[in-house]
């Protein structure tokens, strides 16, 4: 089984000026990937909702309107953020019981997102790279 997530990588080339300003970035990465992956996890959140729809989950609407992203947490080494719905009963429409066929709707948002949670880090690193060579951090 493989990873769903790698690594974001980039190759800086330019002057020593731009390159010293980058510096700062680099200093601030951990902030500016917290800041890609919560937009990562919003866009998560709302695939999330329109696969609700689309299994007709949709009875009072609770979980559907308690489907939301999390704030990102940083524990050690590692950066998550908890993406699902307050509705207690949504674990079993997402695995299934023994009754109940398994209407997964978390799982396959998170797995049809991997490229727009890394073009999400991405964009916010090339947000921190052109504050840097503009002069601000």
């Amino acid at each position: 089984m493989r990873e769903p997530f790698g690594f974001v990588g980039y190759t800086v080339r330019g002057d020593k000026t731009t390159i010293a300003k980058l510096g700062k970035v680099s200093a601030d990465a951990d902030d500016i990937v917290e800041a890609g992956l919560a937009v990562g996890a919003e866009i998560v959140a709302a695939k999330a909702v329109v696969n609700i729809r689309q299994h007709g989950l949709i009875d009072t609407g609770y979980m559907m309107n308690t489907t939301e992203a999390g704030e990102v947490q940083r524990v050690g080494q590692q950066v998550h953020v908890d993406i699902g719905t307050k509705a207690e009963y949504g674990i079993y429409h997402e695995l299934g019981t023994i009754r109940l066929p398994a209407r997964p709707f978390l799982r396959p948002a998170l797995l049809s997102s991997e490229g727009e949670i890394r073009r999400a880090v991405g964009w916010k690193v090339d947000q921190a790279i052109a504050r840097a060579r503009a002069g601000g951090v």
